[in-house]
């Protein structure tokens, strides 16, 4: 009997790392500027001089991971019926990036400098996103949990936030900068900026103490808190319950508190 066990344990204990082979396949795509991610794969995205796409994954599981191109943007998908899956990755080189989108709960992360023109990135899952970028203009909406951390981007940038979901960028170099807040996620901002805008309307705090902007303009009507670095002028109205912390010395100053938020000079 103790032998019949050993030999069936055996063959599970087969079974079971057969199911959890690990095996890496090339897929052969068209061009594309951008990705969109919907699954639970982690995607790790490089510059390149040209496109490659490598999947990995476990051997039952890696002709149910799909990738297609449609109209310049890579789609990851995964079959239904995908399950008890211990590996999903997926390996991309590209040239330069415009769009991405994370619907899943999978991971994306780019690195080396990728280039970009006009990016646009939308977070609605749980999925985190970290980025280094040399783009210029940005734009980021965040409507799911996912968080964000990037930089290396120039000209304008354009954040909006109505999800849980947090951001922090740094090394920015910007012309005009915009924040808008109607979730709870935080957003942290660093680098220098000349115009700053800020309007506050959910319960995520604003810290662009490390974000040297010339001229900032501030509207809070929720309860998170704002900080900030003015150099030449700040323009604040403040409605709702959170806070307002302004630091430097600009020489113009235009601020009031209508709600129960206060405003501190530091």
């Amino acid at each position: 009997m103790k032998r019949i066990i050993a030999i069936l344990s055996g063959i599970i204990l087969i079974g079971s790392l057969n199911i959890h082979a690990q095996i890496s396949q090339e897929r052969q795509v068209g061009d594309f500027t951008g990705i969109h991610q919907s699954t639970s794969a982690d995607v790790f995205i490089s510059s390149g001089d040209r496109i490659t796409v490598t999947v990995k994954a476990d051997e039952h599981a890696i002709d149910k991971l799909t990738t297609k191109v449609e109209n310049g943007i890579l789609y990851i998908d995964t079959e239904k019926g995908l399950r008890n899956v211990r590996t999903l990755e997926v390996y991309i080189t590209m040239k330069r990036i415009d769009y991405i989108k994370n619907s899943g709960s999978g991971n994306i992360r780019c690195s080396g400098g990728l280039p970009g023109n006009d990016v646009k990135i939308s977070i609605n899952g749980s999925g985190d996103l970290e980025a280094d970028l040399d783009a210029k203009n940005m734009e980021i909406n965040i409507s799911g949990s996912g968080d964000v951390e990037l930089s290396g981007v120039r000209g304008d940038f354009n954040l909006s936030v109505s999800g849980s979901g947090d951001v922090e960028a740094g090394e920015l170099q910007l012309e005009n900068c915009k924040v808008s807040i109607q979730g709870s996620g935080d957003v942290r901002l660093k680098g220098a900026t000349a115009n700053l805008l800020v309007k506050q309307n959910g319960s995520g705090d604003v810290n662009t103490y490390g974000l040297k902007a010339v001229d900032v303009d501030v509207n809070n009507s929720g309860s998170g808190d704002i900080v900030v670095q003015a150099v030449n002028s700040i323009r604040a109205i403040i409605n709702g319950s959170g806070d307002l912390t302004y630091h430097g010395s600009p020489e113009k100053v235009d601020v009031m508190a209508n709600g129960s938020g206060e405003i501190y000079r530091k």
